[in-house]
């Protein structure tokens, strides 16, 4: 639990300063539509800072959708990966 609230402060109080210009590879942003905590919206306008994105949404997918929707997911990985 100790480093779960270690990242998510990290999350929550980040300065912006990120250097998403430095990412080269092909990049999945992933999240699901009933997802409070990283919403679609978060996904896609983190998708338009990172050049050769894509962003997908997994529906009815909410914060563990890896879970919840794991075929899904799975799905939308493999897709990443192959076409990468």
């Amino acid at each position: 639990m100790s480093n779960f609230i270690k990242i998510y402060s990290l999350f929550v109080h980040h300065k912006d300063d990120e250097r998403f210009d430095d990412i080269k590879v092909k990049t999945l942003v992933m999240t699901g539509e009933g997802d409070v905590g990283s919403t679609p919206e978060m996904s896609n306008n983190l998708s338009k800072k990172i050049k050769n994105s894509t962003v997908k949404i997994i529906p009815v997918g909410k914060h563990l959708c890896s879970i919840e929707c794991s075929d899904d997911v799975n799905s939308k990985l493999k897709d990443h990966i192959l076409n990468a």
